[in-house]
């Protein structure tokens, strides 16, 4: 660090302000789970008490969204008035993520950078993270849209935006700590496929494409049934385009982007059919 900041900086540090969290949130937990509530420092809170105390000593922090080779990242920095600084860059989802979810991590990401590189911790707490912002109920949606952003990344780019955004909906209540350990996975399952993709199925192993669609009933398949397709997915060897292929001939749904889309029915029908194949293929 140059001389004229790393002097600065510990000026600052020797006369800390206190950050009070002046905010509380509930979280909304799941059916058969207890709610909660927590107190937090927003952003405004650490803006309020932190920059000012830069300022005095000739520091100053500075964050902007930007494009790091094509990933979406915060860039930051602490700035002194010789010129010095430090510098770096945060992970934020991708640009195309619900602008609700993407100001969240916006935000959270803009706080935690500031904290970090100034050393700062608001009054009595013990977890950053999960005071980054504020809570939200849990949201199904969200939790598809990262299972999507996951199955969806055409490169480890894309997986570590979508990675970098699974912390920040735990923090904000917006998906549990079971359901983040289970998108970790995703992401390197999806990471061993970027990497060493398995060969396409051939053509001949497809099902005639249905005719109608599934009279599906909306209601989101369970981790079990998920898991179970996948698994039977990887086994067979159908990489990303074969997959949604054979998803949308099963289902009758040719919009189907993402196997996250798929409901209950939709999802047996998909497992039925692998579960065939794979005694055909054990038989030859």
């Amino acid at each position: 660090m140059a001389e004229n900041l790393a002097t600065a900086l510990a000026a600052f540090q020797a006369n800390v302000p206190r950050i009070d969290k002046g905010k509380t949130a509930k979280v909304e937990a799941k059916e058969g789970k207890r709610s909660y509530e927590y107190s937090y420092a927003d952003l405004a809170d650490v803006v309020q008490a932190v920059l000012p105390a830069l300022g005095k000593v000739g520091l100053s922090y500075t964050a902007r969204p930007t494009l790091d080779d094509g990933r979406f990242v915060l860039a930051y920095a602490l700035l002194h008035t010789s010129g010095e600084k430090v510098e770096g860059v945060y992970p934020l989802p991708p640009a195309t993520t619900p602008a609700q979810q993407l100001g969240s991590a916006i935000t959270y990401a803009r706080r935690y950078c500031l904290l970090s590189i100034t050393g700062v911790a608001p009054d009595d707490e013990d977890d950053d993270g999960r005071y980054a912002a504020p809570a939200v109920r849990y949201d199904p949606q969200r939790l598809a849209a990262l299972e999507h952003a996951i199955d969806a990344a055409a490169d480890e780019a894309e997986l570590r935006a979508a990675f970098a955004a699974i912390g920040p909906a735990v923090d904000q209540g917006a998906i549990d700590p079971e359901d983040a350990r289970r998108l970790s996975a995703l992401v390197r399952q999806r990471k061993a496929e970027l990497d060493a993709p398995v060969a396409t199925e051939p053509a001949a192993a497809l099902p005639e494409a249905a005719a109608v669609a599934l009279p599906g009933t909306g209601e989101k398949p369970s981790k079990a049934q998920a898991g179970k397709m996948h698994a039977l997915l990887n086994e067979l060897g159908y990489d990303r385009t074969s997959r949604l292929d054979l998803v949308r001939r099963v289902t009758g749904r040719d919009a189907v982007q993402s196997s996250s889309e798929l409901d209950a029915v939709d999802t047996d029908a998909v497992i039925t059919w692998l579960v065939n194949r794979q005694k055909e293929v054990a038989g030859k």
